[in-house]
């Protein structure tokens, strides 16, 4: 297994100057999704987003998360909501210590336990062990409790675009990790330009998400502030017979300009299907639609391995030994949530 290392030299801020039409779509790419497709009958539509605002620039980044599971029958207008949940979680200095945290459904003794911790990516086995039935239980709670490092982490690209992380020189402490994933590989194009011109998220614009003619295509969400990110994902899923359904994933993160315009800094695209005699993953298919430098639409074959493995075990699959330059971080939080399809599938008459 490829083990992640620390770059160790100066880091210089990104000027973020490149205009949205010359921001660059990889090779391996496709470009971000421009609308999100009809619910299907008979289907469960998961939608959730999490909100990443530093109104404390390097001392303080807040997280709002919303999400809903959407059943629709014969017909469109047919709609039950089954699931619904919000999050609001304060991380503080640059280690993310969580200092405060609710959840509705009320979760006292997890929302406790929370602000004792930090959102840092141990923090998904640390939360496993502590509270299994609530990890396992697919719900939308659980699944904007495990957004936490994942949105701690890429608040550091609108920290980086505004150029408020602070300058590093050799030996002056941890730096970004080498060898983590596809796009940080050693000598890659993002290690590299740490000390010409970083890769902080400099993606094309975002075209809207929105399903013409359906308001319930997603939940409803607050605007976005300027220098604010947001972690959109959407799952739906629907049987294809008696033995088995369709998963369609789409996994969005975006940042939005402080001129008001949004730009896509991570995109992905997951199909899949599922055996219901044993809940098994037997086909899928990864598409990278935006990603931030050249190597990463790479790891875009990792998602092979989920293949033949259950779904009630690819959450800890995933986060034990999807790792190294081979994977991707973000391709590896799509796959993740693929746990929580069994759940979804329950719901499905």
């Amino acid at each position: 297994m490829d083990t992640g290392r620390v770059f160790d030299g100066e880091i210089t801020a990104s000027p973020a100057h490149l205009p949205p039409d010359e921001r660059p779509i990889w090779p391996g790419t496709s470009g971000p999704a421009s609308s999100t497709p009809p619910r299907a009958p008979r289907s469960v539509r998961r939608t959730s987003s999490v909100d990443i605002l530093a109104p404390g620039g390097l001392r303080s980044v807040e997280l709002h998360g919303i999400g809903r599971d959407l059943l629709t029958g014969d017909d469109p207008h047919e709609t039950t909501v089954i699931d619904e949940a919000t999050l609001f979680v304060t991380l503080e200095g640059l280690a993310r210590g969580i200092t405060s945290a609710r959840l509705t459904p009320h979760h006292p003794e997890i929302e406790a336990w929370l602000a004792t911790t930090t959102g840092h990516f141990r923090f998904r086995k640390q939360i496993e062990q502590a509270w299994p039935d609530f990890v396992a239980g697919g719900t939308i709670a659980a699944l904007l409790v495990d957004e936490i490092p994942g949105a701690a982490l890429i608040s550091g690209a609108a920290l980086g675009r505004l150029g408020m992380l602070p300058a590093r020189t050799a030996g002056a402490g941890p730096g970004p990790g080498v060898d983590v994933c596809a796009g940080w590989i050693e000598h890659g194009s993002m290690h590299v330009g740490l000390t010409t011109k970083p890769f902080f998220g400099e993606g094309p614009p975002a075209p809207s998400l929105d399903c013409p003619g359906d308001l319930l295509a997603w939940h409803g969400m607050p605007v976005l502030e300027p220098t604010s990110m947001r972690r959109r994902r959407r799952i739906d899923v629907a049987r294809i017979s008696s033995t088995s359904a369709s998963v369609e994933v789409l996994f969005r993160d975006s940042y939005v300009e402080p001129d008001g315009s949004e730009s896509v800094v991570h995109e992905y695209g997951l199909s899949a299907e599922v055996d219901l005699d044993n809940w098994t993953v037997t086909a899928i298919r990864a598409d990278a639609h935006v990603l931030p430098s050249p190597e990463c639409p790479a790891a875009a074959a990792s998602a092979q391995r989920v293949v033949g493995r259950n779904l009630a075990e690819l959450r800890a699959l995933v986060r034990d030994e999807f790792r190294g330059t081979s994977t991707c971080t973000h391709l590896n939080d799509s796959l993740r949530s693929l746990g929580d399809v069994g759940a979804l599938i329950d719901a499905l008459p």
